[in-house]
């Protein structure tokens, strides 16, 4: 069962959607996988970092984690100060809807947040966010909303700190 997560957002900076759909476009038709860190709010979270995994293989229709990797990325992450939200990865002339891989990986870290990216033949992108809020609960799809710099400072409160991912 699938519902929208109305008290849930996820807000990405116009650069971190650059940088993720030209990862998706440079590895097509192959997926790619990557981890998102960033911050928390009262409405959802914001993506203020993202970082590609090499993961233990890459396919067309696959893509396998490699643990060690994905953890090494967090700890870094925490380091720097940033939250860690989920995983984004893309499906090459797929819709982004997730996969039955996708579920049961979601059913291991409930409350992860996964960006799914679809990449086309002729270049189109399209975006949606989904989670697994708890191993009982269902598929819950995420509005994602795209900011700019600005917004991102004075409405999100995101401050010079950041502003070199934004």
């Amino acid at each position: 069962m699938l519902k929208c997560m109305n008290k849930f957002n996820l807000y990405i900076t116009k650069g971190i959607v650059k940088q993720i759909e030209d990862e998706v476009i440079k590895s097509y038709p192959y997926e790619v996988c990557g981890v998102m860190m960033g911050r928390s709010f009262n409405d959802g979270f914001i993506v203020l970092k993202v970082q590609q995994m090499e993961g233990l293989s890459r396919h067309k229709w696959a893509f396998e984690i490699n643990i060690r990797e994905w953890m090494t990325i967090i700890r870094e992450g925490r380091r720097e100060g940033y939250r860690y939200i989920g995983l984004y990865h893309s499906h090459p002339d797929a819709q982004p809807i997730p996969s039955n891989a996708d579920i049961h990986r979601m059913l291991e870290c409930p409350g992860e947040i996964w960006l799914i990216v679809s990449i086309f033949r002729e270049g189109k992108v399209k975006m949606a966010a989904y989670t697994m809020p708890s191993a009982s609960s269902a598929l819950a799809r995420i509005p994602i909303e795209i900011v700019g710099r600005e917004i991102a400072k004075s409405e999100l409160g995101i401050n010079n700190d950041f502003t070199s991912f934004i």
